[in-house]
């Protein structure tokens, strides 16, 4: 990052706060919306009952001025619908499949980005290796559920601290004279340093190999260039490619757009506290800009924070938490501008300054409220780094969110049930009225209904009892509140998709496990755009983090895998001095793919049939290691171990050569003996599985390692195929004799 003029860092906060004026309206009614949704799902059903615009922020009751004893609710009895049906959503795409993205070049004729799709699969196979891809996609979907949008910020880290470092060995270089000072010979073009040329009889300078004369013109100077004479050792922090998720309360774009490539404008606001600003720009090597820094952040720190950090933190901290306080807190802004926004500044040498250091458009940070301190910037294009999902199609910017429409549902029915709570402890005892001449009202009421209690009274004036008390008719909750309340879980299945098939309930009607699983497919086919959306986004965050990659990691990177035997192995990616860029597909499906419980039947309908085809599928022990796996049972499949030993014998014949041998011409005995190669690992006729090694062998040579072997011709791959052929005699042999024969002679003829 790099300090930008402080004139043109006045102009780019001047325009960033006129794109938030402009929109301020808009994005006002998205994070009241959002932050209702993010509180409910947190835990409270009711995050306030009024909304104070002044403070963007809903509040309780109690705070309002139209608060007193006639105006305040008895109770405040609340069921939770919101965070079940969260929950209940979370569950249905919990069980899905992580979707794998397809990794194209991004020019198909440039042949760096086709060497950088090529190796997109195993960057993602390493990132998946320090990020939980799965988390990553239930965070999208959380944000599709709260906000309606999901913008994902994937960028590099160097971190010492959590990641350590690699010692670097940088080149040291010196000036040196690569040619002296000499002419160059236009006749033969020979070159002769200054005072090895001859004279002639005239005394002009000529060229000693070809008498050629030689002038002022074809004098050359001296040549020095730096020439490398060792290596300085630096140890350079690691890094990684860290990505973050963003919803409305954070996001500010074109309210009146409809996409990321649309917008002219991006920002990301959260609050840290000022300590982690100061010490992030603290260690930078700019003294005099992080001195800067601090000492404008220090000064301005008791100053008041943006009026939309309120929203953000109200809408994460529990009601009972009282008020906010920001004292010690900063909003942190990150801010992308494509280069049209800089026609919006009037003052046009600014303007054009800022056109011509940033083409492609700036990234800058802000920390602070109404008087930011700007922190940096940089060129940078926006889509190098965000990316942006919705759940839904629609218009403008700020989409509905999944379970807007289940907030209605969920405030009718705080106050149904309040109501239905007051006719359970009022209505069951019905008020009563009583002749104060007959009944003394203060010896009633400290006095207890009990067996066997006996009460004197004294009639005056031939009263009888019954008319000197009178008990109303009680009502019990109302007809309206019963039927709202029975009818607003089945209301809530329906505009949310939450039937019983997702929520691991009994469906009615249905008592057979494919009816279970057709009703589930159904059941799910609700989440479909969603999820679709949910796997574009994805795949556009995993096409970040390889481009990220590409461009910031070394030549080499080390990581550990577990390999099909359950074996830990030390993966590496080699990347050339040159890097290319990719793009990224999500998987082509029609909808969401089979849950677990749909895998396990369309398994057992497969083991069920008759088709030779299929039957040839179940008995590769491969497939069949799957099948077992989705079935949930812990047989031993059969090749399973076999399997294991080909792929253990693969790195073996790796590390080794083959060998040459001489046999016996069985065909003629007269004849010189045959010269064979044999793989230093021989395959055992008796003990070993040719189907299978063959099976194991190929499918490694289909593989991007395997390819790249063989196509090397280095001694593990011909030890390979010398293993395969042996493998492979062994199988032909084994087809044409009849049984009881013995084993072919194996080898390969040199």
């Amino acid at each position: 990052m790099a300090e930008l003029d402080k004139k043109l860092a006045d102009e780019l906060i001047k325009l960033a706060k006129l794109y938030e004026e402009e929109s301020a309206q808009q994005y006002r009614a998205a994070v009241r919306r959002t932050s209702q949704i993010v509180a409910m799902v947190a835990g409270e059903s009711a995050p306030g009952d009024w909304y104070d615009s002044s403070r963007w922020a809903w509040r309780p009751a109690k705070e309002s001025e139209d608060y007193n004893d006639n105006t305040k609710q008895r109770y405040n009895y609340r069921v939770n619908y919101m965070q079940a049906w969260w929950q209940i959503l979370q569950g249905a795409i919990q069980t899905v499949g992580l979707p794998v993205p397809t990794f194209r070049p991004q020019n198909a004729q440039q042949k760096l980005d086709r060497e950088a799709a090529q190796t997109g699969r195993e960057i993602i196979t390493y990132e998946a290796t320090v990020t939980d891809f799965r988390e990553m996609m239930l965070g999208i979907y959380r944000r599709f559920c709260e906000s309606g949008i999901c913008l994902a910020y994937t960028r590099h880290v160097k971190d010492p601290v959590r990641w350590g470092t690699t010692t670097a060995h940088n080149p040291v270089t010196e000036p040196q004279v690569t040619r002296p000072a000499g002419y160059g010979c236009p006749g033969c073009e020979g070159f002769t340093p200054s005072g090895k040329t001859v004279r002639d009889e005239m005394g002009m300078i000529e060229c000693p190999q070809c008498q050629q004369p030689l002038h002022a013109e074809n004098f050359m100077e001296e040549q020095v260039e730096d020439m490398v004479v060792g290596d300085q050792p630096e140890e350079v922090p690691n890094g990684r490619e860290i990505t973050e998720l963003f919803g409305t309360l954070e996001v500010l774009l074109p309210w009146w757009k409809h996409t990321l490539a649309d917008s002219h404008y991006c920002r990301i606001a959260i609050e840290v506290a000022t300590e982690e600003i100061i010490g992030t720009f603290a260690s930078d090597k700019n003294k005099e800009r992080a001195k800067r820094i601090e000492d404008e952040l220090r000064t301005k720190a008791t100053e008041d924070g943006k009026t939309d950090a309120l929203a953000r933190q109200h809408a994460r901290s529990p009601m009972t938490a009282g008020g906010m306080r920001q004292e010690g807190f900063v909003t942190y802004s990150r801010w992308w501008f494509r280069p049209k926004c800089f026609y919006k500044i009037e003052d046009k040498p600014n303007r054009e300054e800022l056109l011509e250091k940033f083409p492609k458009g700036v990234f800058f940070q802000l920390a602070g409220g109404d008087d930011p301190v700007f922190l940096d910037a940089i060129e940078e294009h926006m889509e190098s780094k965000l990316r942006l999902g919705r759940p839904m199609d629609g218009d403008g910017m700020y989409t509905p969110a999944i379970l807007q429409s289940g907030v209605p549902v969920q405030l009718a029915s705080n106050d149904a049930y309040n109501m239905a709570l007051e006719g359970m402890l009022f209505a069951a005892f019905a008020q009563a009225y009583a002749d104060e001449d007959l009944f003394s009202g203060a010896a009633i009421n400290k006095t207890r209904v009990e067996p066997g209690n006996v009460k004197l009274l004294q009639l005056t004036g031939g009263k009888k009892i019954r008319d000197s008390f009178f008990e109303m008719k009680s009502q019990d909750v109302s007809q309206s509140v019963q039927n709202f309340l029975g009818m607003a879980e089945p209301l809530g299945e329906f505009l949310l998709g939450t039937p019983p098939a997702i929520q691991g309930r009994a469906i009615k009607g249905v008592r057979t496990s494919s009816g279970q699983s057709q009703a589930r497919s159904q059941a799910l086919q609700r989440q479909a755009p969603a999820y679709g959306a949910l796997k574009t986004l994805l795949a556009g965050v995993q096409e970040c983090t390889v481009n990220e990659f590409l461009q910031n990691r070394s030549a080499e990177t080390y990581f550990d895998v577990v390999s099909g035997t359950g074996d830990l192995e030390v993966s590496k990616i080699q990347l050339n001095p040159e890097r290319g860029r990719v793009v990224a597909y999500p998987e082509a499906s029609e909808s969401i793919p089979q849950t677990w419980a749909q895998q396990h039947d369309v398994n057992m309908a497969l083991l069920d049939s008759q088709n030779p085809i299929v039957q040839s599928w179940m008995a590769s022990p491969e497939n069949a290691q799957a099948i077992f796996e989705t079935i949930g049972t812990n047989l031993t499949v059969p090749g399973k171990d076999m399997v294991d030993k080909y792929e253990r014998i693969i790195d073996l014949l790796l590390e080794d050569a083959p060998r040459d041998e001489e046999t016996p011409n069985e065909l003629d005995p007269t004849m010189p003996p045959l010269r064979i190669t044999v793989p230093s690992i021989p395959f055992h006729p008796v003990l070993d599985d040719a189907q299978i090694a063959l099976t194991v062998f190929r499918k490694w040579a289909a593989t991007p390692d395997g390819m790249r072997e063989m196509i090397s011709g280095s001694p593990g791959s011909k030890n390979i195929a010398a293993y395969a052929e042996q493998a492979s005699l062994e199988l032909k042999a084994a087809m044409k004799s009849p049984p009881g024969a013995g084993p072919a002679k194996q080898g390969v003829v040199a």
